[in-house]
């Protein structure tokens, strides 16, 4: 039986993209290619020559299509030691000292590094690395000998030789990164002696103690009295803020009477803790902290402090600890809104707003705040002093004193208040009022039941209901509170609840043993009592005083109805395989498709517009041999599971799944007005700042929407991007979507060289955060009409990138550059969006000032570019044609062993 991609040349209307008649993808399907004179370039893709061509006309501002890469990210290199001696070894070192991929690395890893590399031997005439090389991944310092540098244009004319190499000299450095086809030819003209680092041990070695430093330094943060009440997504922030600082002999750290702004870890040495006259009252050593209270109240200085001999510490100061956490009061006011009930299931972000957004009112004893029966709007969070609830007798319900709250259902809804509060002494509170609260955030009933439906949503069992059924469910939750040493469930017991942890934390006892496994906010437990009435397998204790949301077997029973015995059957799958079990997404069958046109091709296959069911449809199908071949299993797997875990009006929809013996299928929701890169490549200037301005704000929705999922994007660019028939823009491609942890970072390279963040190029681990960056370049790119680091040697983009040389046109406003300053902030802690508000940073950017997002949102504002309406929902007016190659496509034979099973 032949592939459905072995069947489609016949039907191609000839340097068309459409097809002569709506024939069966079964038909059509074989090997729909771009022309290879529209393939990547990886030379003078761009326009460059200041600004001008050589006729005196505006250049082309948008090139050709820009390509992904990636590095792998396997830390299981094998690092083997090769001797040498230390004069060979201070050459290397010498070659590499100024090379912009080994600054900061630990000297211990650049030793090992070093330590690591394997010489050869060449004659003369060798090519040492042929120009086109794509599977580089070895960098050469030259010891002995000489070689010459020829590199190839794009025309038929022979070589040119461009430099030469000597004793000392090292190349072919962006083969340490990834795999990158080689820029040049070099030929050794004499006998040479060569060292080679690998690119797979440079990678891991670096990764490797980059992680170990990052363990070390937030160990040490755990020993600080001042900071245990920091989340561990907070420790990671200032793990990362730490700097390092040496003090010679005798030099004073800091003396007393001074204002403190710092914070000092001990990391090598002694330091001396002295008295106003001179004695040393202590010493501290590896490990041992000092300047605490800087961080919180900026006191003065107690006492002098002076390195014994070299001194180095790491040190964190005042104004980047508040720079990341707030100040003082603002945790103050985070860490009490965290423990308000009905605002568990907001995220951290949001609960910062709040924090941020709140005010300070003040109230004498005996002053009356509200009364029983009057209109309620208003929250409060006692600072200080007490508070008293009374009801219409006078008769006392209930005293709130600092870090209480009363008030709070007038942020959910419009009612009367229900009881008197009154001050029993001078008092403080901090206000929120349900205006601020909508304005900031939207509607907090609307909120929670967001909340509810998403966390349905990561329920396996119930992952693949669909959206009605889902909102039915959620709604079916009530809330049920628990005191901390609370049985909710016990082992033994016959089941019939299920329950979601909205605040607080649980602990999983079983034989007495435990906790074997513990329970925080958005987790799940005793799902499988909706469907099987079995005694519980362990005790579930509340450890904390939580909240959870219930539902009953009956309430599940009368929702699901007809859905039970499918349940039933994935149930006893889903015991039968434990951890590794996983739902099955919505599949389709691909022989009811109808191919209507070629949407866009590339190496791993081919997008097909299609016709299924009385719909129209973006179908990618992805070559089997060639996912297999390049190691790409996990990955395909991972975006198809991630792409159906999100539904969001500026993402494009996955809407089911489907293979066959060669081919992966992913059927998406149609975006019919065309790629905003085509759309750009129409214009013969940039597009002004209200243009890109509405484009910008759909991006950042759509990473507001995966980074609150704890997922992070990693490829944007304009080719992603794709325009809908109102003129908004949906993010597409989900090929390096990651989940990451808050606090945690990922070490791949990957992504469009134009957009890649410093962190990622130096491999320093990276998070969300790198996404933030390439909006900065997406926004300058658009209003510019080339990215802010373009150049034709990739290394020296790179450069340029983190060193952040950054130039802006003219006619940029200073609105506009302040944004991108902020977004292109090299120290990924600061860097707009990547703080404790999140995306609302830049939504509330004076160049965002007279945008209206609640309207923007819901797709009412008018767009600046509507593109061309279809004649018929099968039209595809917006999209470029492309040539057909019936070669080029790597469809290879691959007879699957179980791997895509689950697909």
């Amino acid at each position: 039986m032949k592939s459905l991609l072995q069947k489609m040349n016949a039907c191609v209307k000839p340097g068309a993209s459409e097809f002569q008649d709506k024939s069966s993808v079964e038909e059509v399907m074989a090997t729909v290619k771009l022309n290879p004179a529209d393939s990547y370039d990886d030379s003078k893709h761009w326009s460059t020559n200041g600004g001008k061509e050589r006729n005196g006309s505006m250049p082309k501002l948008w090139g050709k299509k820009r390509q992904a890469v990636a590095a792998e990210s396997s830390v299981a290199a094998r690092v083997t030691i090769v001797p040498k001696p230390d004069k060979t070894k201070e050459l290397i070192a010498k070659a590499i000292d100024d090379n912009m991929l080994f600054q900061d690395m630990p000297h211990a890893a650049l030793e090992v590094i070093i330590d690591s590399m394997h010489s050869v031997e060449v004659e003369a005439g060798t090519d040492i690395i042929r120009q086109g090389d794509r599977e580089a991944s070895q960098f050469y310092v030259l010891e002995a000998g000489v070689c010459e540098v020829w590199v190839r244009g794009n025309d038929a004319r022979a070589p040119k030789k461009v430099l030469v190499y000597s004793a000392g000299s090292a190349f072919g450095e962006l083969a340490l990164l990834y795999s990158a086809p080689r820029a040049a030819t070099v030929k050794a003209t004499t006998r040479c002696v060569l060292w080679i680092m690998e690119r797979s041990v440079y990678n891991a070695v670096k990764r490797n103690f980059t992680h170990e430093q990052l363990v070390a330094r937030h160990n040490l943060l755990d020993t600080v009295p001042a900071l245990k009440n920091l989340s561990s997504h907070q420790k990671a922030l200032l793990v990362d803020a730490l700097t390092q600082v040496e003090f010679k002999p005798g030099r004073h750290v800091f003396r007393r009477g001074e204002p403190g702004s710092d914070f000092f870890i001990v990391k090598e040495g002694t330091a001396l803790i002295k008295d106003a006259a001179g004695n040393v009252l202590s010493k501290l050593t590896v490990g041992q902290y000092f300047g605490e209270r800087a961080l919180l109240d900026r006191e003065l200085r107690a006492a002098d402090v002076v390195a014994e001999g070299k001194l180095v510490c790491y040190c964190l100061s005042a104004s980047a600890f508040q720079d990341l956490l707030g100040s003082k009061e603002e945790i103050w006011r985070f860490e009490h809104l965290k423990a308000v009930p009905i605002l568990s299931t907001l995220s951290e972000r949001q609960l910062w707003q709040l924090a941020h957004a709140m005010h300070t009112v003040n109230f004498k004893r005996s002053d009356i705040v509200f009364k029983k029966g009057e209109q309620g709007d208003m929250f409060y969070i006692v600072q200080s002093g007490s508070f008293i609830v009374v009801d219409e007798d006078n008769k006392e319900l209930a005293q709130v004193r600092e870090g209480g709250c009363f008030g709070e259902l007038a942020l959910l809804r419009s009612d009367v208040r229900a009881a008197t509060v009154l001050a029993t002494a001078d008092s403080s509170v901090l206000t929120l009022s349900r205006d601020q609260f909508t304005k900031l955030l939207g509607n907090l009933t609307q909120l929670r039941s967001l909340w509810r439906f998403e966390a349905l949503k990561k329920v396996p069992l119930l992952s693949a209901l669909d959206t009605a059924t889902r909102s039915s469910l959620a709604n079916a939750l009530r809330s049920v509170s628990f005191k901390a040493g609370e049985d909710v469930i016990r082992q033994g017991d016959i089941g019939d609840r299920f329950y979601i942890v909205e605040r607080g934390e649980l602990g999983v006892f079983k034989d007495r043993q435990g906790p074997i496994k513990t329970y925080g906010p958005g987790a799940y437990f005793g799902e499988l009592a909706l469907l099987r009435n079995e005694p519980r397998a362990a005790t579930v204790r509340a450890t904390s005083d939580v909240s959870l949301l219930e539902l009953d077997r009956s309430n599940f029973h009368n929702l699901l109805g007809p859905l039970l015995p499918v349940m039933t059957k994935e149930a006893e799958a889903y015991l039968k395989q434990g951890a590794n079990w996983k739902p099955q997404s919505k599949a389709f069958n691909v022989s009811d498709a109808q191919a209507v046109a070629v949407l866009g091709a590339g190496g791993f296959g081919q997008v097909l517009l299609v016709k299924y069911r009385g719909g129209y449809h973006a179908l990618k199908a992805i070559s089997k041999g060639f996912v297999k071949e390049q190691g790409l299993v996990e990955h395909v797997k991972r975006e198809k599971e991630l792409m159906s875990e999100c539904d969001s009006p500026f993402l494009v929809r996955l809407v089911g799944t489907a293979t066959d013996e060669t081919t992966l299928y992913m059927m998406m929701e149609a975006v019919m007005g065309g790629e905003l890169f085509s759309y750009l490549q129409t214009r013969t200037r940039p597009l002004d700042e209200p243009h890109a301005r509405f484009y910008a704000a759909s991006v950042v929705l759509a990473l507001e929407y995966l980074h609150d999922r704890d997922l992070v994007y990693r490829d944007l660019k304009p080719e992603n991007l794709l325009i809908d028939l109102q003129g908004y823009v949906k993010v597409t491609d989900f090929g390096f979507v990651k989940r990451l942890r808050r606090g945690h970072k990922t070490y791949t390279l990957c992504g469009t060289p134009e957009y890649l963040a410093p962190e990622i190029i130096m491999n320093k681990g990276h998070n969300g955060a790198a996404d933030w960056w390439a909006l900065g370049v997406l926004i300058f790119e658009l209003c510019n009409g080339l990215p802010p680091f373009m150049d034709d040697d990739r290394l020296v983009m790179f450069r340029k990138i983190c060193n952040r040389e950054l130039n802006f046109p003219k006619h940029f406003s200073s609105d506009l550059r302040h944004l991108i300053e902020r977004l292109l902030d090299p120290n990924p802690l600061f860097r707009a969006g990547a703080g404790r508000e999140g995306a609302a940073e830049i939504k509330s950017h004076p160049w965002f000032a007279s945008f209206d997002w609640a309207r923007f949102q819901a797709k009412q504002l008018p767009a600046p570019y509507i593109p061309k309406q279809p004649s018929h929902p099968g039209d595809t007016c917006n999209f470029v044609p492309l040539q057909v190659d019936t070669k080029q496509f790597r469809n290879k034979a691959y007879k699957s062993k179980g791997t895509f099973k689950d697909f």
